[in-house]
């Protein structure tokens, strides 16, 4: 079982590699890091890769916050403005939670940039910018692993664009967070 989940997880990370398009990868890094506030909105899987993402950020001086939970998406969204960004992540792209969330946004003049595996969804409809996914989801399995692996892939990427962007401020950033990490 070790050989398939590993030959399916490198599956699904080609995959996603290839469907990442390096326009939109470069437009979604250029929001980001001319931007304001940041907010990483994900439920269920979907919301740990948010958590991951705020970690990443934050860590190179982006201000930033996850927010996992659909009602407190929602009021976050509704005292956004326009120099605000969402990261939508969605296997799907049809949360109708998520989505009500980022129509609220998407009144306030918000820029949504949309992580998801279906380009024609609600939410990537929706969106400023869309970044694809190629991770697996049924009814049965769900969210897997894998599908988180291929979200972490695209916010991996997306992270390193930012940091390339603006890279003497994210040097500087992350030597200061390591160090208050690290002088206990």
């Amino acid at each position: 079982i070790s050989s398939f989940v590993m030959q399916e997880t490198v599956v699904a990370l080609q995959n996603t590699n290839k469907s990442v398009k390096e326009e939109e990868l470069c437009k979604a890094a250029a929001i980001l890091a001319d931007g304001g506030m940041i907010y990483f909105y994900g439920i269920g899987s979907s919301g740990i890769a948010a958590l991951m993402a705020e970690d990443r950020f934050l860590r190179v001086g982006k201000a930033c916050k996850a927010v996992n939970d659909p009602h407190l998406q929602r009021v976050q969204s509704a005292i956004l403005g326009v120099k605000d960004i969402i990261v939508a992540i969605s296997l799907s792209g049809s949360s109708n939670e998520l989505y009500q969330a980022l129509q609220i946004a998407k009144e306030n003049g918000s820029t949504i940039i949309a992580i998801t595996n279906h380009m024609e969804s609600t939410i990537a409809k929706l969106s400023d910018c869309v970044l694809q996914t190629k991770g697996f989801e049924s009814i049965v399995t769900g969210g897997t692993f894998i599908s988180v692996i291929s979200q972490l892939h695209v916010l991996d990427l997306l992270y390193t664009e930012v940091i390339k962007e603006m890279f003497s401020e994210a040097v500087e950033k992350k030597i200061k967070t390591t160090s208050a990490i690290l002088n206990d």
